[in-house]
């Protein structure tokens, strides 16, 4: 084989070892004005999510989101009079031009168990923003989207290497609440059961109000937490 090709293959290979361990993020138009060009991230694997989420669960999570949460029915009103000064009041945000989000609780009835896909919902008996539909519990198995790490003030993309980690942070969070929060509740939730909840939720353009939970728990009669 000619020295040349040789030299080709070999600058092929390392090219393909060099880039095995990396993560292409393409940047959300909205994130600091990137304007979406692509970055590359390389893993660090030292760095363990779970194990992060696992540690900070207890003594952080479920703190800050106890201390700070608003009555459901009380942010969604809110948000109907006057969006902004709600937003400026009970909202947080990682970034300027990123959607604001909540931290709530309450007690509510069950009106409907949608099942209808992989990302299960219990419809509360509370319309959300739009009045044209119902706040929306995630019961999995697939929980959707980043509500818990962006509501949490303690938990800032600049206390990580890259974005890649951030990420994961939301994964793992997802993760936690599907296998300790959602799946160890008995499956057979039903219209007209209640349900003690913290969670989180972030602003929807459509007005609609999706919450992944923290806490659920069904209740009898009106007890609560």
């Amino acid at each position: 084989m000619h020295f040349s090709n040789i030299r080709i293959i070999i600058v092929f290979f390392l090219f393909l070892v060099l880039f095995s361990s990396c993560t292409v993020v393409k940047h959300e138009e909205q994130s600091n004005g990137n304007g979406g060009e692509v970055t590359f991230y390389f893993e660090d694997e030292s760095f363990d999510a779970a194990s992060y989420v696992e540690e900070n669960w207890d003594n952080r999570v479920l703190p800050e989101i106890k201390d700070r949460a608003i009555e459901l029915d009380a942010i969604v009103q809110g948000l109907r009079d006057n969006k902004d000064n709600t937003c400026r009041k009970y909202g947080i945000r990682k970034e300027e031009t990123s959607p604001y989000s909540f931290m709530i609780k309450g007690h509510f009835s069950i009106r409907e168990v949608n099942r209808a896909s992989s990302a299960g919902l219990l419809l509360l008996d509370l319309p959300d923003v739009s009045g044209k539909g119902y706040c929306a519990v995630q019961i999995g198995p697939v929980i959707k989207k980043s509500m818990i790490r962006d509501s949490l003030d303690f938990i800032q993309f600049g206390d990580f290497s890259n974005q890649i980690e951030f990420a994961n942070i939301s994964r793992e969070l997802n993760f936690y609440v599907r296998d300790n929060i959602v799946n160890v509740l008995d499956d057979s939730w039903s219209s007209g059961m209640k349900v003690n909840l913290y969670g989180a939720f972030t602003m929807n353009n459509d007005g609609g109000v999706l919450i992944t939970p923290v806490i659920l728990e069904l209740v009898n009669g009106d007890n609560n937490e």
